[in-house]
């Protein structure tokens, strides 16, 4: 038995115990290609960690109820978790918290449900949205790099329908378009205008001979928990979609208030595998080359069992089981088989202090090693309850590293959770050490707060340090030959929505590097992102 399996062994029965008292680079290359044949790099750009985008869109909590990240309900699976999102800083109201009345009715905005439902058993929707994100020494910690300054204008336009056969079957289709305009560095292609693709294309069958289970069959949206690891089925992407084609089975047993989901998963790395895209690829404007655009790095494969359970006092109780197979088809794709176990534990203390955690272990093998692989991701927060909705929060996140000399592989993998579980900017850094949004090999501290300033506009401030776990890339131009001290990080957020159909939000984040960098390497991060979000 592997050490990490061991250790697993001794947290969850301290998880267990506790519960139950408390009831009762070579990628940088690769990047810089990206910007004259723009296929994985910079198209890999944000996912965002927001509390509330929609691809964690960005990371936003309205993709687990549906909706996309201006608020409009978009055609979503069923059956997806309603939990707060860990590192996002985001957490949902309690019921207590709802208006005792409803606000009067709004002409203007029934009259545009009307249009949005014309019949009973149709609806649409659509939104428009526009970003400006800026970069500076993000991709290799260096502004003197040809990649040291990147700015780039994104718009990305969507436009859904779902229709409802009775109570049993709803039929939800999506459309999504993005392109972009790049401003710099000077050598990249000035415009791109993107593929045109369903992100959404599924059936959803409800209750069949009134058994208590929904069936999601085709391409869908799936968050898992915490959204940790089941989030982002497409990171090369970004935030212009987070799709799995997929076969989702919800069973919801109310008599012992558990839910069980069974999932199979089958993504091709080109998105041309169960939908056809509708508008593929075309040449890049400076070689004239036609362009191979990836939304992941392999072809893969995989099945969840995820098992949620409320029958404790104030107290969630999950357990799961993930397999994932990979066969390389771009560059930084992996041959990989992972198993992957896991539990997850929420518990509200009283009415201000909540915990939770989660750890998990994982083996298989890797690019020809064993894998033996542990992590664990934990939050203590504090609601203060009051007008402005204050909260502090306290997060411990851990992803093991891979020990150099040695015949076994000790990473963990983080699956389908590559997304900025907490940053927008170190999405981009962890290119030189593996790839796009694989933020493992880490130990990370944050403390964190959030406030509603007004109704309309809510401020996330936290703070991070980051180690890694191990000096896994000593030999390796860019990284120290023994320090471990990432360094640290402080990321800013203000959101607000203008009116029920146009909302926006700034996002502001600060890295200065620590020892496990080269001197060479040391320079100090930025990134920038203004949106607006235009839907009806």
């Amino acid at each position: 038995m592997c050490r990490s399996w061991k250790a697993a062994g001794r947290l969850l029965a301290i998880a267990v115990a506790g519960l139950s008292a408390g009831s009762t680079s070579a990628a940088a290359d690769e990047l810089a290609k990206g910007f004259q044949v723009p296929p994985v790099s910079l198209a890999a750009a944000s996912t965002e960690i927001d509390p509330t985008d929609d691809a964690a869109a960005d990371q936003e909590p309205e993709v687990l109820r549906g909706e996309d990240e201006t608020g409009e309900a978009s055609p979503a699976a069923p059956g997806e978790a309603q939990a707060e999102a860990i590192t996002s800083g985001q957490e949902p109201e309690s019921p207590a918290e709802a208006p005792a009345t409803q606000p009067a009715v709004d002409p203007v905005q029934a009259a545009i449900a009307k249009i949005k439902r014309p019949v009973p058993w149709f609806s649409w929707g659509a939104d428009y949205r526009i970003r400006n994100e800026y970069l500076h020494s993000a991709f290799n910690l260096n502004k003197k790099s040809p990649l040291g300054e990147v700015d780039w204008l994104r718009h990305r336009l969507r436009a859904w329908s779902t229709i409802s056969l009775g109570d049993f079957l709803d039929v939800n289709t999506r459309i999504v378009w993005e392109s972009r305009n790049f401003f710099k560095p000077e050598f990249a292609q000035p415009f791109d205008d993107g593929e045109v693709l369903f992100d959404l294309l599924n059936a959803t069958l409800k209750n069949p001979f009134d058994l208590p289970i929904v069936i999601v069959g085709g391409r869908q949206e799936i968050a898992l928990g915490d959204r940790w690891l089941v989030f982002e089925g497409t990171p090369l992407d970004g935030s212009r979609t987070i799709y799995f084609d997929a076969i989702r089975l919800t069973t919801t047993l109310a008599e012992i208030q558990t839910k069980i989901d069974t999932i199979y998963i089958e993504q091709d790395a080109e998105a041309e595998n169960w939908v056809r895209m509708i508008k593929t690829r075309n040449e890049n404007l400076i070689t004239g080359v036609p362009e191979q655009r990836y939304v992941t790095e392999q072809d893969e494969r995989g099945a969840i069992v995820w098992v949620e359970n409320k029958s404790l006092r104030a107290t969630e109780i999950d357990g799961y089981f993930i397999y994932k197979n990979d066969d390389r088809e771009a560059p930084g794709g992996l041959n990989a088989e992972f198993y992957t176990f896991g539990t997850r534990a929420l518990h509200d203390l009283n009415e201000h202090w909540k915990i939770k955690g989660e750890i998990a272990a994982q083996f298989g093998h890797r690019m020809g090693r064993n894998v033996c692989g542990l992590a664990s991701l934990d939050r203590l927060a504090y609601h203060f309850n009051d007008a402005h909705k204050n909260w502090l929060r306290l997060d411990y996140e851990y992803m093991s590293g891979d020990r150099p000399g040695t015949g076994e592989y000790e990473g963990f993998d983080p699956l389908w959770g590559r997304w900025p579980r907490f940053s927008e900017l170190l999405i981009y850094t962890a290119s030189s050490e593996s790839r796009i949004s694989d933020l493992s090999n880490l130990h990370r501290v944050a403390l964190g707060h959030s406030v509603s300033i007004l109704p309309q506009m809510e401020m996330l401030t936290d703070y991070h340090l980051l180690f890694a776990d191990q000096n896994t890339f000593r030999d390796r131009p860019g990284f120290s030959d023994s320090g471990c001290f990432r360094g640290q990080l402080l990321t800013w957020w203000l959101k607000y929505v203008i009116t029920p159909q146009i909302s926006g939000h700034v996002v502001a984040e600060f890295f200065c590097p620590g020892d496990y960098y080269a001197k060479s390497n040391n320079d100090p991060a930025v990134f920038v992102r203004t949106e607006l979000v235009f839907s009806f």
